[in-house]
């Protein structure tokens, strides 16, 4: 993962707003800029939790890429997606 794609990671988790977040980042994985290994280990730090102080677990993480692919009809439309978007 190159330095800029970890920093946007990091400001979007520092900027957290729910489907937000996880839209840019699921999108940087489906990118191949990041694996959702890296994504799950910035999430997991505390300052990315300001209610509880404990980080996102990477349990979470992963059922909201999940989640994010049902809503988008599977990893083939998410990529459609991404494309159409650039």
């Amino acid at each position: 993962m190159t330095d800029a794609t970890r920093s946007r990671i990091v400001d979007a988790f520092e900027n957290f707003s729910k489907w937000e977040t996880y839209s840019t980042v699921f999108a940087l994985m489906t990118q191949r800029k990041a694996t959702l290994r890296e994504i799950q280990e910035i999430a997991a730090d505390p300052c990315h939790d300001l209610e509880f102080g404990r980080g996102i677990s990477p349990a979470v993480i992963a059922m909201r890429r999940r989640d994010i692919l049902g809503m988008s009809g599977g990893l083939e439309a998410h990529r459609r997606i991404l494309r159409d978007d650039a």
